[in-house]
C-alpha cells in the first residue's frame, strides 16, 4: 500500500521534529512498550542503519494517527529478513 506524496511530507516533517528534539538512545527507548528487551533491537539496528529511519517514520505516523498499514512487529521482522 502507498502513501499519498501529502501524508508523505507529513511523516517527514514529523519525523524532522522528533530528531530534532529527541535521542537516538529516547527514540529507541520509546520503543520499548513493543518489546521486552531492547538489546535484540539494538543489535538489529547496527547491522541495518535503515531500521531506525523507519522506526522513526513508524512513530511519526503513530504521533500523528495517520495508519500506514505496518506494525511495529511487521517493520522489525522486515529487517531482520536483510
Amino acid at each position: 500500500e502507498h502513501i499519498d506524496h501529502g501524508t508523505s511530507l507529513k511523516l517527514e516533517h514529523r519525523a524532522s521534529e522528533i530528531v530534532k528534539k529527541t535521542t537516538p538512545e529516547a527514540l529507541i527507548q520509546s520503543f520499548s512498550s513493543h518489546i521486552n528487551d531492547i538489546e535484540p533491537l539494538l543489535l538489529l539496528i547496527m547491522k541495518n542503519p535503515d531500521l531506525l529511519s523507519a522506526l522513526l517514520l513508524f512513530k511519526a505516523a503513530t504521533e500523528l494517527k495517520i495508519d500506514i498499514g505496518l506494525s511495529f512487529n511487521d517493520i522489525t521482522h522486515a529487517f531482520r529478513g536483510l
